[in-house]
């Protein structure tokens, strides 16, 4: 009940009625491009492996590899990920972003490029 005691379906009613007189369509209007997703994917990828705009590098044992990327695309990609990101125990600022060192963490190289090639592609 609207404080005018109007229920609003009288409201309702003259927009409706208005509305249809202008000729606009009420019913919304979604427009879904398939295409869109991948090619943001793909420009996010690229973006990676030129090291554009990454703020975050994930280095392996003993400084053995880095795996330079996004901070929002691996939180949102892996709650375990968003965790680790959140969290930032073993991390240092750097001129680039932030190094978050996996020592002790469990990851063998080659899991890790799978699970972040993953995060920007879906494959």
């Amino acid at each position: 009940m609207l404080p005018n005691g109007n229920n609003g379906k009288d409201l309702e009613a003259e927009a409706s009625s208005e509305d249809e007189a202008n000729g606009a369509d009420l019913e919304p209007t979604f427009v879904y491009d398939g295409r869109s997703v991948s090619q943001t994917l793909e420009a996010l990828d690229k973006m990676r492996t030129q090291r554009h705009f990454c703020d975050v590098v994930l280095r392996g044992r003993d400084g053995d590899f880095e795996i330079y990327a996004h901070r929002c695309v691996l939180a949102a990609a892996s709650p375990y990920l968003f965790g680790l990101l959140a969290e930032r125990p073993t991390s240092k600022e750097v001129d680039n972003g932030v190094v978050y060192e996996l020592d002790g963490v469990g990851f063998e190289r080659r899991a890790l490029e799978v699970l972040v090639d993953f995060a920007y592609t879906a494959r």
